[in-house]
C-alpha cells in the first residue's frame, strides 16, 4: 500500500476522531445548559447530566489528543530549547516525539487489555444510568494508540529535517 495513502487515512480517521470529540463538546454543552434551566426554572435537575458530562470529558480527551498533536497545538515548554541549535533543537524534539511514542504506546496495550477485560466481564457503570464500562473506555486505546502514532510520524519530521543539514 503506498505510505501516502496510509498517511492519508491515518489523518481522516485521526481528523474523523475530532469531529467527534468537537460534537460530543456540542452535547455536553446543551446538556448542561438544559440542566441549569431546568435545576432554577422547574427546580427539577436532570439527574444524568452530571454523569454524562463526566463521560464527555473522558471522551473528548481521547478523541482529541492525536489531532491537537497533529496540529501542534499541545502545550510546549520550550524555555531551555530555545537556547538550542536548530540541528539539536530538532534532535532533541525526536527524542522527546519517541518517548511519548513509547509512553502511549505502552498504555494503549494496557488499557486495550483492561478495556477487553471489562467487555468480558460486562462490567456496568451503575449511577443515573447503567453503561458497560468497555463502552466508556474504548477511547482511551484508540486515542493513545493514535497519539503514539502521531508521535512516531513527528519524530520521523524531526529526524528527517535533521538529516538535510
Amino acid at each position: 500500500m503506498n505510505p501516502n495513502r496510509i498517511s492519508g487515512v491515518f489523518d481522516r480517521i485521526v481528523d474523523i476522531f475530532f469531529f467527534l470529540g468537537k460534537v460530543i463538546l456540542l452535547a455536553i454543552w446543551g446538556i448542561v445548559c438544559a440542566d441549569v434551566a431546568m435545576r432554577y426554572l422547574f427546580n427539577s435537575p436532570i439527574a444524568w447530566s452530571v454523569e454524562i458530562t463526566e463521560y464527555g470529558l473522558v471522551l473528548i480527551t481521547f478523541l482529541g489528543a492525536p489531532w491537537l498533536l497533529k496540529k501542534k497545538k499541545h502545550t510546549n515548554i520550550d524555555i531551555v530549547v530555545i537556547y538550542l541549535t536548530p540541528r539539536t533543537q530538532r534532535v532533541l524534539n525526536a527524542v522527546t516525539h519517541i518517548v511519548g511514542a513509547i509512553i502511549c504506546f505502552s498504555i494503549a496495550l494496557y488499557s486495550a487489555q483492561a478495556t477487553w477485560d471489562l467487555l468480558q466481564r460486562h462490567v456496568l457503570l451503575t449511577k443515573a444510568l447503567e453503561i458497560p464500562k468497555a463502552y466508556l473506555f474504548i477511547t482511551v486505546p484508540l486515542g493513545t494508540f493514535l497519539l503514539s502514532i502521531q508521535f512516531l510520524r513527528g519524530a520521523y519530521e524531526c529526524l528527517k529535517g535533521s538529516a538535510r543539514e
